[in-house]
Protein backbone atom coordinates (compact mmCIF):
# COMPACT_ATOMS: atom_id res chain seq x y z
CA UNK A 1 0.00 0.00 0.00
CA UNK A 2 1.29 3.35 -1.18
CA UNK A 3 1.87 5.73 2.03
CA UNK A 4 1.43 9.48 0.33
CA UNK A 5 1.59 11.18 3.97
CA UNK A 6 3.93 14.61 3.79
CA UNK A 7 4.86 13.21 0.44
CA UNK A 8 5.54 16.01 -2.18
CA UNK A 9 6.08 14.24 -5.71
CA UNK A 10 8.86 17.23 -6.22
CA UNK A 11 9.32 20.80 -5.22
CA UNK A 12 7.13 22.26 -7.98
CA UNK A 13 4.45 19.93 -7.51
CA UNK A 14 3.53 19.90 -4.19
CA UNK A 15 0.49 17.33 -3.87
CA UNK A 16 -0.02 13.97 -4.88
CA UNK A 17 -3.69 14.36 -5.28
CA UNK A 18 -6.44 17.56 -5.94
CA UNK A 19 -9.85 18.55 -5.74
CA UNK A 20 -9.73 20.02 -8.70
CA UNK A 21 -11.01 23.83 -8.51
CA UNK A 22 -9.92 23.90 -5.04
CA UNK A 23 -7.83 27.09 -4.73
CA UNK A 24 -5.91 26.34 -1.58
CA UNK A 25 -4.20 23.08 -2.11
CA UNK A 26 -2.92 22.84 1.32
CA UNK A 27 -7.18 22.90 3.10
CA UNK A 28 -8.66 20.74 0.29
CA UNK A 29 -12.63 19.53 1.38
CA UNK A 30 -14.86 17.35 -0.12
CA UNK A 31 -18.45 19.45 0.05
CA UNK A 32 -21.76 18.18 -2.18
CA UNK A 33 -20.10 19.34 -5.52
CA UNK A 34 -18.50 16.54 -7.94
CA UNK A 35 -15.16 17.68 -8.72
CA UNK A 36 -12.51 15.45 -10.60
CA UNK A 37 -9.57 13.96 -8.34
CA UNK A 38 -6.31 15.44 -10.76
CA UNK A 39 -2.71 14.68 -9.75
CA UNK A 40 -0.38 17.11 -8.64
CA UNK A 41 0.45 18.32 -11.96
CA UNK A 42 -3.20 19.02 -12.77
CA UNK A 43 -4.07 15.97 -15.01
CA UNK A 44 -7.75 14.91 -14.32
CA UNK A 45 -8.76 11.20 -13.58
CA UNK A 46 -12.06 9.23 -14.46
CA UNK A 47 -13.08 9.85 -10.79
CA UNK A 48 -15.42 12.12 -9.42
CA UNK A 49 -15.90 12.96 -5.79
CA UNK A 50 -18.62 15.08 -3.77
CA UNK A 51 -20.61 14.44 -0.11
CA UNK A 52 -23.17 12.11 -1.61
CA UNK A 53 -21.74 10.46 -4.82
CA UNK A 54 -19.16 8.88 -6.16
CA UNK A 55 -18.76 9.06 -10.70
CA UNK A 56 -16.46 7.13 -12.86
CA UNK A 57 -16.94 6.27 -16.39
CA UNK A 58 -16.08 2.81 -15.94
CA UNK A 59 -15.90 0.36 -12.38
CA UNK A 60 -13.80 -2.39 -12.09
CA UNK A 61 -14.45 -4.49 -9.79
CA UNK A 62 -11.76 -7.46 -8.29
CA UNK A 63 -13.86 -9.72 -6.57
CA UNK A 64 -16.86 -9.49 -9.12
CA UNK A 65 -19.48 -8.47 -5.96
CA UNK A 66 -21.65 -5.10 -5.85
CA UNK A 67 -23.52 -5.00 -2.42
CA UNK A 68 -25.34 -2.76 -0.32
CA UNK A 69 -23.64 -1.76 3.54
CA UNK A 70 -27.58 0.08 4.22
CA UNK A 71 -29.92 -2.46 5.97
CA UNK A 72 -31.69 -4.24 3.27
CA UNK A 73 -31.09 -1.62 0.79
CA UNK A 74 -31.51 -1.74 -2.84
CA UNK A 75 -29.08 -1.21 -5.36
CA UNK A 76 -30.07 1.43 -8.12
CA UNK A 77 -28.58 1.75 -11.44
CA UNK A 78 -29.67 4.96 -12.95
CA UNK A 79 -29.06 5.50 -16.51
CA UNK A 80 -28.85 9.17 -17.93
CA UNK A 81 -31.58 10.47 -19.96
CA UNK A 82 -33.03 8.26 -21.55
CA UNK A 83 -30.33 5.69 -21.53
CA UNK A 84 -30.74 2.04 -21.08
CA UNK A 85 -29.03 -0.05 -18.44
CA UNK A 86 -27.19 -3.15 -20.79
CA UNK A 87 -25.89 -6.45 -18.99
CA UNK A 88 -23.15 -7.72 -21.50
CA UNK A 89 -23.39 -10.88 -21.14
CA UNK A 90 -25.27 -14.25 -22.69
CA UNK A 91 -26.96 -15.85 -19.59
CA UNK A 92 -28.75 -13.64 -17.06
CA UNK A 93 -29.22 -15.18 -13.61
CA UNK A 94 -31.62 -13.97 -10.82
CA UNK A 95 -32.30 -15.08 -7.19
CA UNK A 96 -29.46 -16.39 -4.25
CA UNK A 97 -29.07 -19.72 -5.44
CA UNK A 98 -31.68 -21.36 -2.55
CA UNK A 99 -35.05 -19.76 -3.78
CA UNK A 100 -37.24 -18.74 -6.72
CA UNK A 101 -35.92 -15.89 -8.64
CA UNK A 102 -38.12 -12.86 -9.66
CA UNK A 103 -37.98 -10.10 -12.18
CA UNK A 104 -40.39 -7.47 -11.79
CA UNK A 105 -40.45 -3.89 -12.79
CA UNK A 106 -40.45 -0.97 -10.69
CA UNK A 107 -43.57 0.37 -9.95
CA UNK A 108 -47.30 -0.70 -10.96
CA UNK A 109 -46.60 -1.24 -14.58
CA UNK A 110 -46.57 -3.67 -16.98
CA UNK A 111 -43.46 -5.93 -17.42
CA UNK A 112 -42.63 -6.21 -21.16
CA UNK A 113 -39.90 -8.97 -22.40
CA UNK A 114 -38.65 -8.30 -26.43
CA UNK A 115 -35.97 -8.82 -28.07
CA UNK A 116 -33.05 -6.44 -29.54
CA UNK A 117 -34.76 -6.33 -32.67
CA UNK A 118 -36.98 -3.33 -33.56
CA UNK A 119 -39.48 -6.21 -35.42
CA UNK A 120 -39.26 -8.30 -32.34
CA UNK A 121 -42.47 -9.51 -31.17
CA UNK A 122 -43.37 -9.19 -27.09
CA UNK A 123 -44.43 -10.91 -24.11
CA UNK A 124 -46.30 -8.19 -21.97
CA UNK A 125 -47.33 -8.98 -17.93
CA UNK A 126 -49.91 -6.83 -17.53
CA UNK A 127 -50.05 -5.21 -14.31
CA UNK A 128 -52.93 -5.05 -11.65
CA UNK A 129 -55.45 -7.71 -10.27
CA UNK A 130 -56.63 -10.35 -13.28
CA UNK A 131 -53.80 -8.85 -15.37
CA UNK A 132 -53.44 -10.81 -18.61
CA UNK A 133 -50.44 -12.05 -19.46
CA UNK A 134 -50.16 -11.68 -23.69
CA UNK A 135 -47.54 -13.16 -26.51
CA UNK A 136 -48.32 -10.85 -29.60
CA UNK A 137 -45.71 -12.42 -32.30
CA UNK A 138 -44.29 -10.36 -35.06
CA UNK A 139 -46.17 -10.37 -38.23
CA UNK A 140 -46.79 -13.55 -39.36
CA UNK A 141 -45.07 -15.32 -36.79
CA UNK A 142 -46.42 -17.74 -34.10
CA UNK A 143 -46.57 -18.47 -30.89
CA UNK A 144 -44.96 -22.28 -30.79
CA UNK A 145 -45.42 -24.24 -27.39
CA UNK A 146 -44.02 -28.04 -27.83
CA UNK A 147 -46.46 -28.62 -24.47
CA UNK A 148 -49.11 -26.69 -22.94
CA UNK A 149 -50.56 -28.00 -19.41
CA UNK A 150 -53.87 -25.41 -19.00
CA UNK A 151 -54.45 -26.89 -14.97
CA UNK A 152 -57.99 -26.76 -14.16
CA UNK A 153 -58.22 -23.54 -16.66
CA UNK A 154 -59.92 -22.72 -19.90
CA UNK A 155 -59.16 -21.75 -23.39
CA UNK A 156 -60.87 -18.92 -24.08
CA UNK A 157 -61.81 -16.74 -26.93
CA UNK A 158 -61.26 -17.78 -30.80
CA UNK A 159 -58.25 -19.30 -31.55
CA UNK A 160 -56.05 -18.19 -34.55
CA UNK A 161 -57.38 -14.79 -35.04
CA UNK A 162 -61.14 -13.82 -36.61
CA UNK A 163 -61.64 -16.88 -37.71
CA UNK A 164 -61.98 -20.22 -35.78
CA UNK A 165 -60.86 -22.01 -38.66
CA UNK A 166 -57.39 -21.14 -38.52
CA UNK A 167 -56.62 -22.35 -35.38
CA UNK A 168 -55.54 -26.10 -35.13
CA UNK A 169 -54.52 -28.12 -33.28
CA UNK A 170 -52.20 -31.80 -33.32
CA UNK A 171 -52.97 -33.40 -29.87
CA UNK A 172 -55.53 -32.19 -27.08
CA UNK A 173 -54.77 -34.61 -24.56
CA UNK A 174 -56.64 -35.23 -20.74
CA UNK A 175 -53.72 -36.45 -18.79
CA UNK A 176 -54.37 -39.54 -16.11
CA UNK A 177 -57.46 -39.88 -14.61
CA UNK A 178 -58.52 -36.38 -14.33
CA UNK A 179 -62.14 -35.75 -15.22
CA UNK A 180 -62.42 -32.84 -18.00
CA UNK A 181 -64.50 -31.69 -20.98
CA UNK A 182 -63.55 -30.21 -24.26
CA UNK A 183 -66.38 -27.98 -25.75
CA UNK A 184 -66.73 -26.68 -29.79
CA UNK A 185 -69.19 -23.88 -29.13
CA UNK A 186 -70.89 -21.84 -31.79
CA UNK A 187 -71.58 -17.84 -32.01
CA UNK A 188 -74.12 -18.83 -29.77
CA UNK A 189 -72.41 -20.39 -27.47
CA UNK A 190 -74.48 -23.92 -28.16
CA UNK A 191 -72.15 -27.02 -27.98
CA UNK A 192 -71.48 -28.14 -31.07
CA UNK A 193 -68.98 -30.85 -30.70
CA UNK A 194 -68.53 -31.97 -26.38
CA UNK A 195 -65.56 -34.32 -25.49
CA UNK A 196 -66.56 -36.16 -22.11
CA UNK A 197 -64.48 -38.07 -19.88
CA UNK A 198 -65.87 -37.05 -16.64
CA UNK A 199 -69.12 -39.46 -17.26
CA UNK A 200 -69.66 -43.32 -16.98
CA UNK A 201 -68.97 -44.19 -19.56
CA UNK A 202 -67.10 -41.44 -21.30
CA UNK A 203 -68.88 -39.38 -24.12
CA UNK A 204 -67.86 -37.64 -27.72
CA UNK A 205 -71.61 -35.89 -28.11
CA UNK A 206 -72.33 -33.85 -31.38
CA UNK A 207 -74.94 -31.28 -31.02
CA UNK A 208 -75.73 -31.51 -27.70
CA UNK A 209 -79.18 -30.00 -26.76
CA UNK A 210 -79.97 -31.03 -30.05
CA UNK A 211 -80.36 -27.16 -32.06
CA UNK A 212 -82.09 -27.48 -35.38
CA UNK A 213 -79.63 -25.68 -37.33
CA UNK A 214 -76.40 -28.04 -36.39
CA UNK A 215 -75.86 -31.00 -38.83
CA UNK A 216 -73.53 -33.84 -38.57
CA UNK A 217 -71.84 -35.09 -42.44
CA UNK A 218 -69.59 -37.37 -42.87
CA UNK A 219 -67.37 -37.41 -47.15
CA UNK A 220 -66.09 -39.57 -49.22
CA UNK A 221 -63.93 -39.07 -52.24
CA UNK A 222 -67.16 -39.77 -54.09
CA UNK A 223 -69.98 -38.57 -51.57
CA UNK A 224 -70.49 -35.38 -49.62
CA UNK A 225 -73.38 -36.73 -47.28
CA UNK A 226 -72.55 -40.46 -47.15
CA UNK A 227 -73.48 -39.89 -43.39
CA UNK A 228 -75.68 -36.86 -43.01
CA UNK A 229 -77.29 -36.43 -39.57
CA UNK A 230 -80.45 -33.62 -40.47
CA UNK A 231 -80.60 -31.70 -36.84
CA UNK A 232 -83.84 -29.88 -38.23
CA UNK A 233 -85.77 -32.96 -40.09
CA UNK A 234 -84.69 -34.90 -37.16
CA UNK A 235 -83.53 -37.12 -40.00
CA UNK A 236 -80.27 -39.92 -40.57
CA UNK A 237 -79.13 -40.73 -43.99
CA UNK A 238 -76.47 -43.04 -45.14
CA UNK A 239 -75.95 -41.89 -49.17
CA UNK A 240 -78.05 -38.72 -49.18
CA UNK A 241 -76.54 -38.27 -52.45
CA UNK A 242 -77.68 -41.47 -53.70
CA UNK A 243 -74.53 -41.94 -55.12
CA UNK A 244 -72.03 -45.05 -55.82
CA UNK A 245 -71.24 -45.60 -52.38
CA UNK A 246 -71.16 -49.28 -50.89
CA UNK A 247 -72.85 -49.82 -47.37
CA UNK A 248 -71.15 -52.55 -45.25
CA UNK A 249 -71.75 -53.96 -41.96
CA UNK A 250 -69.47 -56.81 -40.86
CA UNK A 251 -69.29 -59.16 -37.70
CA UNK A 252 -67.25 -61.75 -36.29
CA UNK A 253 -68.99 -63.89 -38.96
CA UNK A 254 -67.24 -61.79 -41.78
CA UNK A 255 -69.88 -59.01 -43.62
CA UNK A 256 -73.72 -59.33 -42.69
CA UNK A 257 -74.83 -56.75 -45.00
CA UNK A 258 -73.83 -55.06 -48.08
CA UNK A 259 -75.52 -52.57 -50.35
CA UNK A 260 -74.56 -51.24 -53.38
CA UNK A 261 -75.86 -50.43 -57.06
CA UNK A 262 -76.68 -54.06 -57.22
CA UNK A 263 -79.28 -54.46 -54.17
CA UNK A 264 -78.85 -55.45 -50.63
CA UNK A 265 -76.91 -58.48 -49.61
CA UNK A 266 -77.25 -60.82 -46.83
CA UNK A 267 -74.61 -62.70 -45.14
CA UNK A 268 -72.59 -61.27 -48.41
CA UNK A 269 -69.66 -64.21 -47.28
CA UNK A 270 -72.25 -66.53 -46.91
CA UNK A 271 -70.88 -67.90 -43.17
CA UNK A 272 -73.09 -70.38 -41.80
CA UNK A 273 -73.59 -68.43 -38.60
CA UNK A 274 -75.33 -65.43 -39.95
CA UNK A 275 -78.93 -66.32 -39.74
CA UNK A 276 -81.50 -63.68 -40.44
CA UNK A 277 -84.48 -63.11 -38.16
CA UNK A 278 -87.37 -61.50 -37.95
CA UNK A 279 -89.37 -60.86 -34.74
CA UNK A 280 -92.87 -60.07 -33.45
CA UNK A 281 -94.52 -59.57 -30.38
CA UNK A 282 -94.91 -62.37 -28.05
CA UNK A 283 -98.72 -62.24 -28.45
CA UNK A 284 -98.80 -63.18 -32.32
CA UNK A 285 -100.84 -66.11 -33.08
CA UNK A 286 -97.86 -68.01 -34.65
CA UNK A 287 -96.00 -71.10 -32.54
CA UNK A 288 -92.73 -69.03 -32.29
CA UNK A 289 -93.13 -65.12 -32.28
CA UNK A 290 -89.14 -65.09 -31.87
CA UNK A 291 -88.81 -66.51 -35.62
CA UNK A 292 -91.78 -64.89 -37.39
CA UNK A 293 -89.42 -65.13 -40.19
CA UNK A 294 -86.59 -67.40 -40.33
CA UNK A 295 -83.41 -68.72 -42.76
CA UNK A 296 -81.26 -70.44 -41.21
CA UNK A 297 -78.30 -69.96 -42.86
CA UNK A 298 -76.20 -73.18 -42.14
CA UNK A 299 -79.05 -75.44 -43.23
CA UNK A 300 -80.36 -72.89 -46.31
CA UNK A 301 -83.80 -73.30 -44.76
CA UNK A 302 -86.70 -70.96 -44.29
CA UNK A 303 -88.86 -70.90 -41.39
CA UNK A 304 -92.00 -68.71 -41.03
CA UNK A 305 -93.53 -69.14 -37.47
CA UNK A 306 -91.12 -72.11 -36.64
CA UNK A 307 -87.72 -73.62 -36.89
CA UNK A 308 -87.66 -75.01 -40.36
CA UNK A 309 -87.42 -78.87 -41.00
CA UNK A 310 -87.34 -78.30 -44.74
CA UNK A 311 -86.61 -75.95 -47.12
CA UNK A 312 -89.15 -73.87 -47.22
CA UNK A 313 -91.44 -74.35 -43.74
CA UNK A 314 -94.58 -72.81 -42.62
CA UNK A 315 -96.37 -73.26 -39.07
CA UNK A 316 -99.60 -71.74 -38.22
CA UNK A 317 -101.36 -71.20 -35.09
CA UNK A 318 -104.29 -73.40 -33.91
CA UNK A 319 -106.00 -70.55 -32.50
CA UNK A 320 -105.57 -68.64 -35.89
CA UNK A 321 -109.14 -69.13 -37.44
CA UNK A 322 -108.14 -69.36 -41.42
CA UNK A 323 -105.46 -70.85 -43.64
CA UNK A 324 -101.92 -71.02 -43.03
CA UNK A 325 -101.65 -69.50 -46.58
CA UNK A 326 -103.25 -67.76 -49.14
CA UNK A 327 -102.79 -67.24 -52.70
CA UNK A 328 -104.10 -64.57 -54.41
CA UNK A 329 -103.78 -64.95 -58.54
CA UNK A 330 -105.07 -61.92 -59.90
CA UNK A 331 -104.54 -62.74 -63.35
CA UNK A 332 -107.41 -65.24 -64.33
CA UNK A 333 -105.68 -67.68 -67.02
CA UNK A 334 -102.61 -68.36 -65.08
CA UNK A 335 -101.52 -70.83 -62.41
CA UNK A 336 -101.75 -70.54 -58.87
CA UNK A 337 -98.95 -72.59 -58.45
CA UNK A 338 -96.12 -74.42 -61.03
CA UNK A 339 -94.72 -77.86 -60.06
CA UNK A 340 -91.00 -78.26 -62.01
CA UNK A 341 -89.60 -81.24 -61.83
CA UNK A 342 -89.10 -84.24 -63.58
CA UNK A 343 -91.85 -86.59 -64.72
CA UNK A 344 -92.23 -90.27 -64.81
CA UNK A 345 -95.26 -92.85 -65.73
CA UNK A 346 -95.25 -94.41 -62.94
CA UNK A 347 -94.61 -93.24 -58.59
CA UNK A 348 -91.01 -93.27 -59.36
CA UNK A 349 -90.55 -89.13 -59.47
CA UNK A 350 -91.85 -86.29 -57.99
CA UNK A 351 -93.87 -86.26 -60.64
CA UNK A 352 -96.01 -88.68 -62.70
CA UNK A 353 -97.74 -88.22 -65.93
CA UNK A 354 -100.16 -91.23 -64.80
CA UNK A 355 -103.79 -90.99 -64.91
CA UNK A 356 -104.45 -94.45 -63.01
CA UNK A 357 -107.00 -94.36 -60.67
CA UNK A 358 -106.74 -97.79 -59.05
CA UNK A 359 -104.58 -96.69 -56.00
CA UNK A 360 -106.25 -96.77 -52.76
CA UNK A 361 -107.13 -93.10 -51.80
CA UNK A 362 -105.01 -92.23 -48.47
CA UNK A 363 -106.92 -89.05 -47.51
CA UNK A 364 -107.72 -85.95 -48.54
CA UNK A 365 -106.64 -81.88 -48.14
CA UNK A 366 -108.80 -79.34 -46.95
CA UNK A 367 -108.29 -76.24 -49.31
CA UNK A 368 -110.74 -73.24 -49.70
CA UNK A 369 -111.56 -71.72 -53.36
CA UNK A 370 -112.82 -68.46 -53.19
CA UNK A 371 -113.54 -69.37 -49.55
CA UNK A 372 -115.38 -72.02 -49.97
CA UNK A 373 -114.15 -74.89 -48.19
CA UNK A 374 -113.11 -78.05 -50.71
CA UNK A 375 -110.91 -81.61 -50.39
CA UNK A 376 -108.40 -82.68 -52.68
CA UNK A 377 -108.05 -86.28 -52.52
CA UNK A 378 -105.15 -87.94 -52.28
CA UNK A 379 -103.46 -91.63 -53.48
CA UNK A 380 -101.53 -93.97 -52.28
CA UNK A 381 -99.62 -93.89 -55.90
CA UNK A 382 -99.87 -92.34 -59.36
CA UNK A 383 -100.61 -95.22 -60.84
Amino acid sequence: MADFLNKKPSATYQSILNLKGDADADNQVVNSTLRYVEDGRGNESALKLSTGAIQVDNIKIDANIISSEDSNGHITLTPNGTGDVQLNTDTLQVGEGDAAGTIQSNGDYDLVLKTGNSTTGTITMTDGADGAITITPNGTGSVVMSKVDINAGTVDATIGGTSPAVGTFTTLTSEGDAAAQFDVKNSSSHQILTVKNDGSPDEVIVNEGGLGTVDFRVETTGEDHALFIDGDSNAVHINRGETAVEFKVGNVNDNIIHTDASGITFNTDQHSSNDFTVKCTSGARIPTPAKVLYVDANDGEVGIGCDPASTFHVHGHADKGDAVIKIEQSDVDDSFINFAGTSQTNSSGSLSSSAGESAAKSGAIKVDINGTAAWIRVYASAV
